[in-house]
């Protein structure tokens, strides 16, 4: 996989087409993964540069498998689109909505987790997360993390009320989730559509990453648009996450390195622009 840092007068390419958007994950791309979800802080680095960044060019959105009200307070920045939930939930107007298929799931998922709480807060190391239509297992403490995600599944198995669930893995965390056509492909081509982009950039490192990367990479019917995947690596990163993209960055000092070459670049030369029904 090369490296994005040896092939930016490539990447400028899509980076100067008018109107063009940057799309980017949370954990793991511009923060560092840390031992407690709650623990996770953005780079400093990363946010000067989007904060610049949300002032010139068309679109900056965040896509996180987070609350969007939970990523929103983490970046801190306002001029952002903040999707939430891997498309399930966007922060709008100061509030967050919820996608209107997921409104019958958090009641599904209180039910799974309540049946579930007996034996999972029997494994040492495991943490729950609900939040909302989406519950995440976390077992990055566990003594034995891969014993404990092969126990997740099977305690996950036996219950019927999941079975109306996806089960979903990500990086020492197994998710439950509603069985919906919205994921992040889904929601970086609607902000393709919406905002007429022509280019795009999508950073991500988790396999929740690969549906926006495939959708970054396809043509769009009708529209002169280029975009490019960049997986941001490290000792945790699956096979199928690198060959998905087509370039990589060794891990948050890289993509401070990338956001600042796309911020002060000469070369470099969008504008801002937002679509009409905003």
């Amino acid at each position: 996989m090369s490296n994005a840092l040896e092939h930016l007068s490539f990447i400028n390419k899509v980076a100067s087409r008018v109107p063009f958007g940057l799309i980017t994950d949370f954990d793991g791309t511009l923060s560092e993964i840390v031992p407690h979800p709650q623990e996770a802080a953005i780079s400093p680095v990363c946010r000067h540069h989007l904060a610049s960044l949300v002032q010139r060019i068309t679109l900056v959105a965040v896509l996180s498998g987070r609350d969007a009200k939970d990523v929103k307070e983490r970046v801190g920045l306002d001029g952002i689109t903040y999707v939430g939930l891997h498309g399930l939930q966007r922060w709008e107007k100061g509030s967050v909505r919820l996608w209107g298929g997921a409104k019958g799931y958090p009641d599904r998922i209180n039910a799974v987790l309540n049946e579930l709480e007996t034996p999972l807060s029997r494994m040492p190391g495991v943490n729950v997360e609900n939040k909302g239509p989406v519950a995440s297992i976390h077992y990055r403490l566990a003594p034995d993390q891969e014993a404990a995600r092969r126990e997740i599944l099977q305690i996950l198995k036996g219950s019927p009320k999941v079975k109306e669930l996806d089960v979903s893995l990500g990086r020492m965390v197994v998710e439950l989730k509603p069985p919906l056509r919205v994921d992040k492909g889904s929601v970086l081509r609607e902000l393709v559509e919406n905002y007429g982009l022509r280019g795009a950039i999508c950073l991500g490192d988790d396999v929740t990453d690969l549906d926006a990367f495939s959708a970054v990479r396809e043509p769009f019917p009708g529209r002169p648009f280029i975009g490019v995947a960049i997986a941001v690596e490290d000792a945790e990163i699956l096979k199928e996450v690198k060959e998905g993209a087509d370039f990589s960055l060794g891990g948050i000092r890289e993509v401070e390195r990338f956001l600042e070459w796309l911020d002060t670049d000469p070369g470099y030369t969008s504008t801002r622009h937002r679509p009409a029904h905003e």
